[in-house]
C-alpha cells in the first residue's frame, strides 16, 4: 500500500519521500509530498493510516506541500509512547510544525483527529491558516451498544483486528473506494500487534474535552465536512451544524456519505481544501 501511494503521487511528476520524525517518546512515520508554499497536514482518523488519503493526495500534490503522518501507535509509527490520545496527536502535530518551521498551514483532520486539529490551531494561531474537519468528533459522545460491544472484543485477538476492519468498512456508505478491501486488510494486519491494539483502545477512549475547551481560541478559517449518513453519530447533521457554529466555520454536508468524506468523495474534498490554498 505504501508503494502504491507513493507511486500514485510520483506518477504526476510530484516529489514524494517517506520520513521519520522524532516525537516525545517515539518516532512518527511521515509521508512528505508535492510542491507549493502552502503546507497541508492531513491527519488520518483514529485507527486509520496515512494510506487513507491515497485518492486525495495526487489531486493536491501539484498545488501544496503535503505532510501525512501515521499517528503515534498506528501504521508505521512506533508504539514506544507512554500514552495515546487525540491531545497527544495534537502535541505531535505542534512539534512537527515548529521543528519544520512550517507557516501558512492547513490541517485536515478526520474523526477524532479533527479535535487534534482544533487543539493545534488554538496552540499555534500565527502558523495555521485553516482547518478542515471531516466526520469531526470535537466533544465526547455517548457510546452506543455496538461500540461498547466492539470495545470489549477489541483486545481479544484474533477477533479484535477482524472486528475493526469490518467496522471500518461499514463506515463507508455511498461510493465505495476501489482500495476499500485492501485498506481494511492493511488495518487488520497492522492491528495484529498487541501493542497497536492497546494504542487503538486508548485512543478510542481518550477524552476530547481538552480539545473542545480550546475551540474559542481558534482564529483560523474553518470548514466542517460531514456525511449525512455517517453512522458514528446519532444525528450527524446536527453535530456538524454545532461544530460549524461554535467554530464560526463553513458547513459542507455530503448527501449519503459516511464517516470518510475524503475517501468517498475525494474530488469534492480536494475542492474544499483548494478553497483555502
Amino acid at each position: 500500500m505504501q508503494e502504491t501511494l507513493t507511486e500514485a503521487i510520483a506518477s504526476a511528476g510530484n516529489p514524494v519521500r517517506a520520513e521519520r520524525v522524532t516525537a516525545l517518546g517515539g518516532k512518527i512515520a511521515l509521508l512528505k509530498a508535492g510542491r507549493g508554499t502552502t503546507s497541508v497536514i492531513l491527519l488520518p482518523g483514529i485507527g486509520d493510516t496515512k494510506e487513507s488519503y491515497a485518492a486525495l493526495l495526487p489531486m493536491l500534490a501539484g498545488e501544496a506541500t503535503l505532510y501525512v503522518p501515521d499517528s503515534r501507535g498506528f501504521g508505521e509509527s512506533s508504539v514506544a509512547f507512554d500514552s495515546f490520545s487525540v491531545t497527544d496527536v495534537a502535541t505531535d502535530t505542534v512539534r512537527l510544525i515548529e521543528e519544520t518551521d512550517l507557516k501558512d498551514v492547513i490541517i485536515v483532520g478526520n474523526s477524532g483527529m479533527a479535535a487534534s486539529a482544533v487543539y493545534t490551531a488554538a496552540e499555534l494561531p500565527g502558523r495555521i491558516r485553516g482547518i478542515v474537519l471531516t466526520g469531526p468528533f470535537l466533544r465526547d459522545q455517548p457510546t452506543g451498544w455496538f461500540i461498547t460491544f466492539l470495545m470489549k472484543q477489541l483486545f481479544r485477538r484474533p477477533w479484535g483486528p477482524v472486528l475493526w476492519a469490518a467496522y471500518y468498512k461499514s463506515l463507508h456508505k455511498s461510493v465505495l473506494p476501489d482500495d476499500l478491501s485492501g485498506h481494511a486488510a492493511l488495518l487488520k494486519k497492522t492491528l495484529k500487534s498487541k501493542a497497536r491494539l492497546t494504542a487503538l483502545g486508548q485512543m478510542l477512549f481518550s477524552s476530547k474535552e481538552a480539545c473542545e475547551l480550546r475551540i474559542p481560541e481558534v482564529k483560523a478559517r474553518v470548514a466542517v465536512v460531514m456525511g449525512t449518513a455517517d453512522p458514528d453519530f446519532k444525528d450527524p447533521i446536527a453535530e456538524a451544524r454545532w461544530a460549524a457554529e461554535v467554530l464560526k466555520g463553513e458547513l459542507y454536508l455530503m448527501d449519503g456519505v459516511g464517516h470518510y468524506p475524503h475517501r468517498e468523495r475525494p474530488e469534492e474534498m480536494a475542492g474544499i481544501i483548494r478553497a483555502m490554498l
